[in-house]
């Protein structure tokens, strides 16, 4: 298994939902990469600049990041003497896929052939060795894979969203809070009263977003 205590980061890329923007870097963009055996090791700027990230999120969609890429980030970020991240929200598309689906795999490959349009690579075994060796053509090939990662993550994301059943509040536009006839998920004004939904106490008034699909109560 690759795990943070033995392996290093080789690159990442971020962006935030709904902007063009990808933020992203690479090992070697270190201007002392290759000076040394341990100087291809040294991940620390990468760890700085995804934890900025992190911090900066109002919640974090990833796939299968709550038990890889969060302990991964926090695990290096110890590694090097950092602060980790501060407590964030997550929103794991593995975990929707595999509660509220019936797909062959709940793979990010598999999620987006179906939902999503952005083409999926292949990285074959000896050229993650080649990446983590120097190699800065194989860098680049990851760094495309890395970032059709975060596109197709995105779409899945959007495509699920009306199945995510923890979805932090996201109803916040200029500081001011929107009344309960708006999304709470996607923030959108255009929602339909769709009934009530009972509970073992009480009758619910249910809420549909007729932008994201979202339910609410």
């Amino acid at each position: 298994d690759f795990k943070a205590n033995f392996g290093h980061m080789l690159m990442y890329a971020a962006k935030f939902v709904g902007e063009d923007y990808v933020y992203y870097d690479t090992i070697d963009s270190n201007p002392a990469y290759g000076s040394s055996p341990l100087s291809m090791l040294d991940d620390r700027h990468l760890v700085e600049g995804v934890t900025g990230l992190l911090d900066e999120a109002d919640a974090v969609v990833h796939h299968y990041g709550d038990r890889f890429d969060l302990p991964f980030v926090n695990t290096r970020a110890l590694e090097w003497g950092l602060e980790p991240p501060r407590p964030v929200a997550t929103i794991d598309t593995w975990r929707t896929a595999r509660n509220h689906l019936a797909m062959t795999s709940n793979r990010l490959r598999t999620l987006a052939e179906s939902f999503s349009d952005v083409p999926k690579g292949d990285i074959a075994k000896n050229e993650w060795k080649l990446a983590a060796h120097g190699d800065r053509k194989t860098l680049r090939k990851m760094l495309d894979y890395c970032i059709d990662d975060v596109l197709a993550t995105e779409q899945v994301y959007l495509a699920l969203r009306p199945l995510i059943r923890n979805h932090p509040y996201m109803g916040i536009v200029h500081d001011l809070p929107l009344t309960h006839e708006n999304c709470p998920v996607c923030g959108s004004a255009a929602t339909q009263n769709r009934g009530t939904r009972r509970t073992k106490c009480f009758v619910i008034r249910r809420h549909q977003c007729l932008d994201c699909g979202s339910w609410f109560k």
